[in-house]
């Protein structure tokens, strides 16, 4: 027989989909965050994950890095901790915030805060500025690494103000080396992280100096 092709209903479907909010309405607080391969790449001159903090908004720097201010505060203000617990040397907080007793390394620490303006609960109390150091955990895989950097004489010029006083290269033999491993304990379970390393540095430093004669020596 004959087929009939008769009218569907129309159906129409609408999808709202809501973009990432550009700004943050829930919190005040003004963050600055290092993680992952941002701590691993990003230059300074040692594994000491404090002296990236002189990249961060906020922070000024007049020499080295333990002169660094945040926000032009006085040294007094700045907090620094490690996993919650403050790792400054208190002895000193007055007039060298910026200097920790236990160093956060390279291959331990997994991220890096920085807040400079309206602190949470978390961080009332403990400075107008923050720097929070969060290590890294095991997990239910086998994670590790070795790392080895030297740094030798005979590898180095000249400094410059040795060539302009006659004098020779500074003897200087650098051996910084360690590693890390993180994995289960128990899968699901427990796990663990720990890393080590280790700092070398014999080295000696020219000075020039004009010696008396003799006769001057003895007046």
């Amino acid at each position: 027989g004959d087929v009939k092709l008769e009218l569907g209903t129309v159906a129409e479907t609408v999808e709202v989909a809501a973009g990432a909010e550009v700004l943050q309405t829930t919190s005040a607080t003004v963050n600055s965050t290092l993680i992952g391969r941002q701590i691993y790449e990003l230059p300074f001159v040692t594994r000491n994950v404090l002296e990236l903090v002189v990249t961060q908004v906020g922070s000024q720097t007049i020499g080295a890095p333990r002169t660094t201010s945040i926000n032009g505060l006085p040294k007094g203000s700045l907090n620094i901790t490690m996993d919650g617990v403050n790792i400054q040397d208190n002895l000193l907080r007055s007039d060298d915030g910026f200097f920790a007793t236990l160093q956060p390394r390279t291959g331990a620490i997994e991220e890096v805060v920085v807040s400079t303006a309206g602190l949470g609960a978390e961080s009332a109390g403990e400075g107008a500025a923050q720097v929070k150091f969060v290590t890294k955990s095991g997990s239910n895989d086998f994670h590790g690494g070795l790392f080895w950097q030297h740094r030798n004489t005979a590898l180095n010029a000249n400094y410059f103000f040795n060539n302009i006083n006659g004098l020779p290269r500074d003897r200087l033999i650098l051996n910084q080396f360690g590693g890390n491993l993180g994995g289960p304990f128990q899968r699901n379970r427990a796990f663990f992280f720990v890393n080590l390393e280790e700092f070398r540095l014999p080295q000696t430093y020219n000075v020039g100096a004009t010696l008396p004669t003799a006769d001057a020596a003895q007046g």
